[in-house]
């Protein structure tokens, strides 16, 4: 690599783009996850109606983002940003590496996302998009550190992480789609359906939420070795912001579920404010996670 530093423009370039496609990602998979899987028809149909324009623009994000992932690599290895699109180093990273190799796949999955997108309406399109994006998320797993490993523990390793990614991005995408379920609570038409998919949503969030914590420690471990309390070491510090962020989003999501959902009844719409604070607050929250994920993903753990 040509960089000087760990955070030099061309790492900080490639952590952008990194988060553009993580991001978008999430909200592609976890609205899918949505509309397809917790929600019945009607409310399913009225959140993707008045997310169709979020998902539209995070369609669009993902194909950028996909494209300019080889080029800013291509840019990382000639140490400067006019080497981003130099025909020899781009055709060297196509034909002579496995990142070029994974990116030619995750991008042909990723056009088909796109064609079915905005070609296949409804319900099937909408399940189409939620499998594509599932199995674009699963391919990240192929970039990063849990790639690096061989044998069974490589393997194990790899397992996890797409749990890992699975799991934080449903959770993530999902609260995107709470919001205007939450909204379905003042129609008397939809209340009834709007309340079982937030019951039902809870349940799952539980497992979600499990699943990431106990996969992130197993990450850190088969990464590290120990927890990460090397301080002088950046990925280190950025993972420990990484895991209070986390941790800051589970006690918003259990203030959620604990303190505000059972006094929807008695506080009506004074709670459903209150759990829309706490949800856009945890969506914050999440966007730090995924650009601390963006950033250190491209640092040397130790």
């Amino acid at each position: 690599m040509g960089s000087a530093s760990p955070i030099d423009s061309l790492v900080l370039g490639m952590a952008v783009d990194r988060f553009a496609v993580y991001s978008s990602l999430a909200l592609i998979f976890g609205v899918g996850a949505f509309t397809t899987v917790l929600a019945p028809a009607r409310v399913a149909c009225e959140i993707a109606r008045r997310l169709r324009p979020f998902v539209d623009v995070a369609v669009t994000v993902f194909l950028v983002g996909t494209l300019l992932w080889l080029p800013l690599e291509a840019g990382q290895i000639n140490g400067a940003w006019d080497g981003a699109f130099q025909p020899d180093t781009l055709q060297t990273l196509l034909s002579a590496t496995t990142s070029g190799t994974l990116w030619l796949e995750r991008t042909a999955v990723c056009l088909l996302l796109v064609a079915v997108r905005f070609a296949l309406p409804g319900r099937p399109g909408r399940q189409m998009v939620f499998l594509l994006s599932a199995g674009s998320l699963v391919s990240l797993v192929f970039v990063g550190h849990a790639a690096m490993g061989d044998g069974w523990l490589g393997d194990l390793h790899e397992a996890n992480d797409a749990v890992h990614i699975l799991a934080a991005s449903g959770w993530i995408g999902c609260l995107i789609a709470l919001v205007p379920c939450m909204d379905m609570l003042d129609d008397p038409d939809l209340r009834g359906q709007a309340c079982a998919t937030l019951i039902r949503f809870s349940t799952v969030g539980h497992v979600a939420v499990a699943l990431v914590l106990l996969t992130g420690v197993v990450n850190t471990y088969l990464v590290l070795g120990r927890w990460p309390f090397h301080l002088a070491s950046l990925y280190q510090v950025l993972l420990l912001g990484k895991v209070a962020l986390a941790f800051g989003m589970v006690a918003l999501a259990l203030m959620n579920r604990y303190a505000v959902v059972p006094r929807l009844r008695a506080r009506g719409a004074a709670a459903i404010a209150d759990l829309r604070r706490l949800t856009i607050a945890e969506l914050g929250l999440a966007a730090g996670v995924l650009a601390l994920v963006s950033l250190f993903g491209l640092l040397d753990p130790l």
